[in-house]
């Protein structure tokens, strides 16, 4: 087990294969282990597909959550009803501020699962110090103010929020590859402290050059950042190799649909639109191409 050895583990299945309860799965294990989880994706609409997935392996009971992002919806599937919301914005930002997870009195989380959306997590992180004593103009006393962005706040807390009790799971993880994004700086500080990491995404290295994100897929004596540089001179087929090691390490597991009795029917275009098409193309070529130069593919 991949997470018993300190390592992360990467969920490559192909879209379909069903990665969302392959993650499900590992967050009901890490609550029933009285542990906590942070569950990170694309878009919002994807919170209330992992919700989905949590009801399918009959785990709602398991948890108590807390979504970070404003007007997202849980829909039940067979009735197409809501079912949980938003959490209030007044307690999201006291929590996000605080920096660590809120407890109860006797110390214990009053959430066990974290939901939210990259976005939350894309400004430039500011420590507590940016707290300054201010007098109330009513009673004299000095109090505490954070005068810190709530963008701010949420990019410290994701790090400072990370434990050896905590399961980051990183869904669409090739979103947080970024390697001079905030977004990309902030998760790698999250996953160097996480307890436990999963990453899921089936283009999981679309980018060669950001890996950094993976660090903890890989060995600790191997140098991610100079990995990164080898995977781009080596192309497809090094990232394949690559991709193939960390499946037999134990560390990865990709999946596909079965496509041995699918039929291919090729649909001829008609002889009046070829020139049409072709002229297109040319057009459309070099204005890819300056768009790939501008990204540094190539």
């Amino acid at each position: 087990d991949a997470m018993d050895c300190g390592r992360a583990f990467l969920v490559a299945d192909q879209t379909g294969i069903g990665k969302g309860r392959i993650l499900a799965a590992l967050a009901r294990r890490a609550a029933m282990e009285g542990r906590r989880v942070v569950f990170v994706t694309e878009r919002g609409i994807n919170i209330s597909d992992f919700w989905r997935d949590i009801s399918h392996v009959r785990s709602e009971g398991e948890f108590s959550p807390l979504i970070l992002n404003d007007k997202v919806l849980v829909i039940d599937e067979e009735s197409g009803e809501t079912i949980m919301g938003s959490s209030p914005r007044a307690e999201v930002e006291a929590i996000m501020r605080s920096g660590t997870w809120p407890t109860d009195e006797d110390g214990y989380p009053t959430y066990n699962l974290v939901l939210a959306t990259y976005s939350q997590f894309n400004g430039e992180p500011a420590p507590k110090l940016a707290e300054v004593p201010v007098e109330d103009p009513e009673t004299g006393e000095q109090r505490i103010e954070d005068h810190r962005s709530l963008k701010q706040a949420k990019a410290e807390w994701l790090a400072a929020s990370m434990d050896d009790d905590v399961l980051l799971i990183i869904d669409e993880s090739h979103n947080a590859a970024g390697a001079s994004s905030n977004t990309g700086i902030n998760f790698r500080r999250a996953v160097a402290r996480a307890g436990d990491v999963v990453y899921s995404s089936a283009t999981w290295a679309a980018q060669a050059r950001n890996m950094a994100i993976y660090s903890r897929l890989f060995p600790d004596d191997l140098a991610v950042d100079d990995l990164a540089e080898t995977m781009r001179k080596g192309g497809e087929v090094l990232q394949e190799v690559i991709a193939e090691m960390l499946v037999k390490d134990g560390v990865a597991i990709r999946r596909e649909h079965d496509l041995s009795r699918a039929e291919y029917v090729s649909q001829m275009v008609s002889a009046e639109r070829i020139a049409r098409n072709r002229e297109h193309t040319d057009a459309l070529a070099p204005v890819l191409a300056a768009m790939a130069y501008l990204s540094g593919d190539i």
